[in-house]
């Protein structure tokens, strides 16, 4: 009986030993899983935030080029006025120079 209470014994302390290694591998495997999950959680907010970026980039793009569209409208406008006033004083200067030609011929 001796040696079959020595094997039984044996044979508990290795399923106790086999149960801790379970549990540590269980336990080890748990938090794998959890750190997996995190990792894919923060990889999600990341391509969340690059989405969002993405579109934010977008809109600056799409609002810089209407910027720059309304700065050439607005230089246009500017030139078209400045060619206007320009040709306004030309023929000012014109109706001015035929008026004072006219009284210089109707005084002589």
């Amino acid at each position: 009986m001796a040696v079959a209470e020595k094997s039984t014994r044996a044979l508990l302390v290795e399923v106790v030993r086999l149960q801790a290694a379970l549990g540590t591998a269980m336990k080890a495997a748990d938090e794998e899983k959890a750190a997996r999950r995190e990792a894919e959680t923060r990889m999600r907010e990341t391509a969340d935030t690059l989405t969002q970026v993405g579109a934010q980039l977008e809109r600056e793009e799409r609002r810089r080029r209407t910027d720059d569209d309304a700065a050439r409208t607005l230089l246009a406008t500017a030139q078209d006025a400045e060619a206007a006033a320009l040709a306004a004083r030309q023929e000012a200067v014109k109706r001015f120079d035929e008026h004072a030609n006219r009284w210089q011929f109707s005084t002589e």
